[in-house]
This record gives structure tokens, sequence and C-alpha cells, in this order.
């Protein structure tokens, strides 16, 4: 026998071993195809398929659910946005006529004047705000607010 005859038979028992595990591999996920799914694992397949989905809105969680960022809104329509992982610390000063909440970031001082801030202050502790609107000093009477109200935002660089 000459090598190149020996070369075809190799060839041949090599593909037939191919070919023999693949029909194992084929015949065993045949039968677990053909064979019905249980009705509780396809609930669960496609619960965990709806809940990877991420295109579909996102519940909220209730009052305690977690913001990432506050975003401060003057009345001129201007917006700026500061991300909670970088606030150092919460200060509130309270002068006479206005109180002041000094918000420290790592890069900006923001400075919220108002009325009745201590509540909102007590909110940062907890469930942190995701917006706050500055309002008009004309339209607000200092006597008669029953809830937070900031007339003013001062954002400062910090110097490192």
């Amino acid at each position: 026998m000459n090598s190149a005859s020996l070369l075809p038979d190799n060839r041949h028992s090599r593909n037939c071993h191919r070919r023999t595990l693949l029909e194992k591999f084929n015949r065993n996920n045949l039968q677990d195809l053909s064979e019905p799914m249980p009705q509780n694992q396809s609930k669960r397949i496609h619960r965990q398929w709806q809940e990877s989905d991420p295109t579909r809105p996102q519940p909220e969680t209730g009052p305690l659910a977690f913001v990432h960022c506050l975003t401060i809104h003057w009345e001129n329509g201007e917006e700026m946005t500061f991300y909670y992982p970088f606030l150092m610390s919460v200060r509130l000063h309270l002068p006479t006529d206005h109180n002041l909440l000094v918000l420290r970031f790592t890069s900006e001082k923001l400075t919220l004047k108002g009325y009745g801030l201590k509540p909102l202050k007590r909110l940062f502790a907890h469930e942190k705000p995701s917006d706050i609107y500055v309002c008009n000093p004309r339209y607000t009477a200092p006597k008669a607010v029953t809830q937070p109200v900031v007339i003013a935002a001062i954002v400062e660089e910090r110097k490192t």
C-alpha cells in the first residue's frame, strides 16, 4: 500500500467520526426540543425575557426611587445638572430674613437662597430631590410659605 491510497481513507474515517458525533449531538438536542416544555419553565423564560427588555419603560418604585442627579431650573429657562456621586456636603444657614442651603460638589459650590429650606435639607439626607425650580421672589410671600421656596441659585466654581 502506498501512502496516497491511505490519505482518502484517513479523511473518510475522520469525516465519519465527525458525522457520528454531530448526529449524536443533534439527536440529543432534538429529543430536548421535541419534548413539550413545562408550563412554569416557559413562563419563567418569558418573564426573564421581558425583564431584560431595555426598550420598555422602567416603573418607578415609589417615593424612595434613587435619583442620580439634581437639575436646577432657573426662571429664565436655563438649567444645570449636578450629579449626586460628586456631592460632598450639604449645609443649612439660618439668617434672619431668608435661609441659605450650600451644596458642595467636587467642582462647584451651589448656594440656594430661599424660605423654609429646612425640610429641603432633610430631603437631601434621604431621598435626594431630582429637580429644584427657582421662583421669582416678587411672587412669594415669606410669611405665607408652607413648603420650601428657592428664590435664587448661585453656582460658583470651586478652587482646587
